[in-house]
C-alpha cells in the first residue's frame, strides 16, 4: 500500500489542486512526488474522471511530466481522485520570474512544448490548462 503525505500546495487549476508530497513506507521516505487531488463528481455516470486518470498514467513522452499511478481517497469526509506524478524541479513561471529566457532558450522551449502537445493530440487529448506554471 502506498502512503502519500501531502506537504504543501503547489498550485490550483480548474480541475484540482497539486501538492508536494512524500511517498513513505513504514515512515521511510522513498521519494518526493506531486499529487493532484480532484474532487470526485458522484454524478459522473460515464466515469470520465476515472478514465482520464487511467489514461494519464499511460502517457509517455520526454516532455511530459510522468504520471505514476492514480487512485481514490477520502479527506475530511469528501471523496477525491488523485494522480501521483513526478515532481518537476521548477516551472517556466519560476524560471521567467528570475530572469527572461534567451532567444535560444525560447526556441528550445517552444520545440519541446510543441512536441508534447503534438503527442497529446495524437492520443486524442487536449491539455486544457497550458500556462507557465504548468510548463
Amino acid at each position: 500500500m502506498y502512503n502519500y503525505y501531502l506537504r504543501r500546495l503547489l498550485g490550483v487549476g480548474g480541475f484540482g489542486g497539486v501538492f508536494l508530497a512524500e511517498e513513505r513506507v513504514r515512515e521511510i521516505m522513498l521519494r518526493e512526488l506531486a499529487v493532484k487531488l480532484i474532487l470526485y463528481d458522484e454524478d459522473d455516470e460515464t466515469n470520465d474522471q476515472l478514465n482520464e486518470l487511467r489514461q494519464a498514467t499511460h502517457l509517455e513522452h520526454p516532455n511530459l511530466v510522468r504520471a505514476h499511478t492514480a487512485g481514490a481517497c477520502e479527506l475530511n469526509g469528501m471523496d477525491f481522485l488523485y494522480l501521483v506524478m513526478e515532481k518537476g524541479e521548477y516551472s517556466l513561471l519560476d524560471r521567467i520570474q528570475q530572469q527572461p529566457l534567451s532567444i535560444a532558450e525560447t526556441k528550445t522551449l517552444i520545440r519541446h512544448v510543441a512536441a508534447a502537445l503534438k503527442y497529446l493530440h495524437q492520443q486524442g487529448k487536449v491539455h486544457r490548462d497550458l500556462k507557465p506554471g504548468n510548463v
